[in-house]
């Protein structure tokens, strides 16, 4: 009996025994997936560090192109602001020569139109008295008319170009240079709003990039503790 007994004692240990061992081989295998798992996140991780760390780089460079782009399109549009003001007081001096140079042609012709009537008043008086010269009289008189005629055609036209001048050449270009400078400093103002407008997207870009690599750390830290 107590033979039986003892057997059935030793039974029980090694069954005990045999189901303790195949625990402990079934835990081991998953504790291994489990740290190869840890590890497998534990390196995403990191390399979202690293890639949100490049794409900073990336946004920083991205961002000083842009802004030195807005900064050279500023700089463009206040040297051109400069030369069409330039271009603006030249046309005005310019302008101013010629008017006068047109005012000088005018009077010019005026002047020969007063000499040749008095050339031909004089010719007219100097032969009235002379009864003999009748033919010689007729030419020269004639020339004085024809003279006359000439020099108040040629005034004629030059009332006709110095009205055109005036009234339409002088005014069209001046015009022009006028809206040159309002067209250069509209494009000034606007290339400057371009600059502030890159300036204020680039520092939200570069934000939002670097928060993003804050929160990835964060949690990178918090995982290893």
């Amino acid at each position: 009996m107590h033979r039986v007994l003892s057997l059935v004692l030793i039974g029980l240990a090694c069954s005990c025994a045999s189901t303790s061992h195949s625990a402990q081989a079934g835990d081991a295998p998953k504790a291994k997936q489990s740290e190869a798992r840890e590890k497998r996140d534990s390196g995403d991780e990191e390399w979202k560090i690293q890639q949100a760390e490049v794409e900073l780089d990336i946004a920083r460079i991205e961002v000083e192109m842009k802004i030195a782009r807005a900064e050279r399109k500023v700089a463009d549009a206040r040297t051109g602001l400069e030369k069409a003001k330039r271009d603006l007081d030249a046309g005005l001096a310019e302008m101013k020569t010629s008017s006068a140079s047109e005012q000088l042609g005018l009077d010019r012709s005026k002047n020969n139109v007063d000499e040749s009537k008095m050339e031909l008043d004089e010719l007219i008086a100097m032969y009235e008295a002379d009864e003999f010269a009748t033919t010689t009289k007729e030419l020269v008189v004639q020339r004085g008319r024809k003279r006359l005629e000439f020099a108040q055609r040629g005034l004629d036209i030059a009332k006709q170009e110095f009205e055109q001048f005036t009234s339409v050449q002088l005014p069209e270009k001046r015009r022009k240079l006028e809206e040159a400078v309002a067209d250069a400093e509209f494009d000034l103002k606007m290339a400057e709003r371009d600059l502030e407008v890159a300036r204020m997207e680039s520092r939200l870009e570069i934000g939002r990039k670097e928060r993003a690599l804050a929160k990835l750390r964060e949690g990178d830290g918090e995982d290893s503790q």
